[in-house]
């Protein structure tokens, strides 16, 4: 028959409990590098890290290159199906686009960011198709900010900013 001593119990109880915490925490970080995907940068390039040529490496040539009007340094790379990506001095700062699936409800940011500090303002020069005036939030903890119309509850864009 089998017979595990007192000692031996303890030993195999603490082993179990320690390969439990280990996993759990495995899927902790997992979840934090899922969210870090949250941008929809291809594999590679990353906000603060990729420089200009490195993008261009990468996804070629973009479909529109133009400088930022707010900063001279900066310019703002286009890539049809991605989004723009702003660079600072060759590096890239920010990357714009539209939002996917749930993200395209205002409702939905609301929730994810439910527990965190945003700020939200009026965007007084920019007014949507339908003449209404859109509002940026911004959620400094996530370095996110979306632009939307605050009468329909739709998200325009989605802009992901370095850390």
């Amino acid at each position: 028959m089998l017979y595990i001593k007192k000692q031996q119990f303890l030993f195999i109880f603490i082993i179990l409990l320690i390969t439990f915490i280990s996993c759990s925490d495995l899927k902790k970080s997992n979840k934090s590098s899922t969210s870090s995907q949250q941008t929809g940068l291809p594999q590679g390039i990353t906000l603060g890290a990729s420089s200009d040529i490195e993008v261009v490496d990468k996804l070629g040539e973009p479909a529109h290159e133009y400088k930022a009007s707010d900063e001279e340094n900066a310019q703002i790379y286009q890539y049809k199906e991605l989004g723009a990506m702003k660079f600072e001095d060759g590096k890239m700062k920010a990357f714009f686009r539209q939002p996917k699936d749930q993200e395209s409800k205002l409702q939905y940011w609301l929730q994810l960011w439910a527990n965190k500090k945003t700020e939200t303002e009026k965007m007084e020069n920019s007014v949507g198709a339908d003449g209404a005036i859109q509002y940026q939030m911004s959620c400094p903890e996530d370095n996110t900010t979306i632009i939307y119309d605050e009468v329909s509850g739709s998200v325009k864009r989605v802009v992901f900013y370095e850390k």
